[in-house]
């Protein structure tokens, strides 16, 4: 039965495991509980919910860097010869696509958003004054223009 009761030590241990590169699953596993009870312990909004979704975010982060240097490592047996280029473009296209997912803001693609105006040119912008619901000019004249 997984150990259901909250463990700081656990949360710790799960989320070293999950820092030196392991998956949720396999670190839940190794430690003798389930994602499931591991997956409620971050949920609870309590000290001990925010300390397990604080050091999981932590964990990730550095996953994220333990997988770099997993690509290295395979880029590297890949020039050695040990492994097939196909397989190794495999392997890091994959863990490139899963940090990416994990930390959009340090290794996800960046993403840009233009506006423009007509054929790619400016975009126009008209001020008019303001007018009152009779249609009356409610501008007092005492601003410069700009």
């Amino acid at each position: 039965m997984p150990a259901s009761t909250y463990d700081p030590a656990l949360v710790d241990r799960i989320c070293n495991r999950i820092s030196e590169g392991a998956t949720v699953k396999e670190a839940c596993t190794a430690e003798g509980t389930s994602r499931e009870v591991f997956r409620e312990w971050r949920r609870r909004a309590t000290d001990a919910g925010r300390y397990a979704l604080n050091a999981y975010m932590i964990a990730r982060e550095e996953r994220a860097t333990v997988m770099v240097d997993d690509m290295l490592d395979v880029a590297e047996r890949c020039e050695r010869g040990e492994i097939d280029a196909q397989a190794a473009r495999v392997k890091i296209d994959t863990m490139k696509w899963v940090i990416a997912r994990m930390n959009r803001l340090d290794w996800g693609d960046k993403t840009s958003h233009e506006h423009s105006g007509p054929d790619g040119g400016g975009i126009q912008v008209i001020i008019e004054p303001a007018t009152s619901a009779d249609g009356e000019s409610t501008d007092d004249g005492d601003q410069e223009d700009r």
